[in-house]
C-alpha cells in the first residue's frame, strides 16, 4: 500500500470515528463523567482529518478541521468546568494540556476566531490549584500561558512564563525543544529556534511509534505550528536548520 492510500484510509477512518462520536454527544448517549474524554476523541480526530487533508494537499479543507479540533479541545475544558463535581479530578489537571492542544490547532488553522478563544481559555487556567495539587504538571501549564502570551502579544509575559519552564527540573525533550523554540520566535534568533526545532521533532521521531494508527505519527503538530509562527517573525523558515529526515515531520504548504 502506498503512502497515499494509507493517508487516504486513515482520513476515512477519522472521519468515520468523528462522526460516530460527534453523533453520540449530539443524542446525548455519553455519561457526564465521559464527556471530557469522548470530546477528546472528537478532538483527536479533527486533528487526524486535518493532518490528512493537508498530506493530501487539501489546504482548505485541512484549516476547517484544525479550526474543529481547536473548537473541540477547548470544548474538553468547558465540559470539566461545567460538570466538576461530576468528573474525576485528573480531567481538571489535565486542562494545560488541553489549552495546549487548542492553541496548536488554532495556530495551524489560521483563524483568529480559534486563536483568541484559545487564548482566553488559557488565561483563565486555575493556576495556584494545578501548581499546589499537580506540580509534575507546571511544564504543561507554563508553556500553554508563555506561547498564549506570546500570540496574543504580550511578550512580557511570554518571556516570564517562558523562564520559569525552562528554570524548573524535568525531563521532557519536546519541552526543552518548546521552551528554545519560543526564546528563538522572541528573540528572533534563528539558530536558538532552530535548536528547539529540532528537538521537538527528535522527540517525534523517538514517540511517534506509540500510536501507529493515528495521522500523528506523520506530523509534529508542535513543530509545524512553531515553524509556522516564523512568519511573523525575522526568520526565513527556508532557513531554519534541522536535519532533513526530521522535515519530513513538518506539515506542507501551510509553512
Amino acid at each position: 500500500m502506498s503512502t497515499e492510500e494509507t493517508i487516504r484510509n486513515q482520513r476515512e477512518s477519522q472521519l468515520e470515528a468523528y462522526e460516530k462520536n460527534h453523533n453520540r454527544m449530539e443524542k446525548g448517549e455519553v455519561v457526564t463523567d465521559a464527556l471530557p474524554f469522548v470530546e477528546g476523541r472528537i478532538a483527536d480526530s479533527a486533528l487526524g482529518v486535518g493532518i490528512c487533508e493537508s498530506l493530501l494537499g487539501n489546504s482548505d479543507e485541512a484549516l476547517s478541521w484544525f479550526g474543529r479540533a481547536a473548537n473541540h479541545s477547548v470544548k474538553i475544558i468547558e465540559l470539566v468546568d461545567e460538570y466538576e463535581d461530576s468528573i474525576e479530578d485528573s480531567y481538571q489537571w489535565h486542562q494545560p494540556t488541553q489549552c495546549s492542544d487548542a492553541l496548536y490547532a488554532a495556530i495551524l488553522s489560521q483563524q483568529d476566531a480559534y486563536i483568541d478563544d484559545a487564548i482566553s481559555h488559557t488565561y483563565d487556567l486555575d493556576q495556584e490549584w494545578i501548581l499546589e495539587n499537580h506540580s509534575d504538571f507546571s511544564h504543561v501549564l507554563y508553556h500553554a500561558l508563555a506561547l498564549a502570551a506570546y500570540i496574543d502579544g504580550n511578550e512580557s509575559q511570554a518571556i516570564s512564563w517562558n523562564k520559569k519552564l525552562s528554570d524548573i527540573d524535568h525531563e521532557y525533550l519536546k519541552y526543552d525543544g518548546l521552551q528554545l523554540a519560543l526564546a528563538g520566535l522572541i528573540e528572533e534568533d534563528s539558530s536558538q529556534f532552530s535548536h528547539g526545532l529540532e528537538k521537538i521533532l527528535s522527540n517525534h521521531h523517538d514517540k511517534r511509534g506509540t500510536n501507529p494508527d493515528a495521522p500523528t505519527q506523520f506530523v509534529s503538530v508542535e513543530g509545524s505550528s512553531n515553524l509556522l509562527l516564523t512568519n511573523d517573525v525575522d526568520i526565513d523558515p527556508n532557513d531554519v536548520e534541522i536535519e532533513d529526515s526530521l522535515r519530513d515531520f513538518l506539515l506542507p504548504d501551510l509553512i
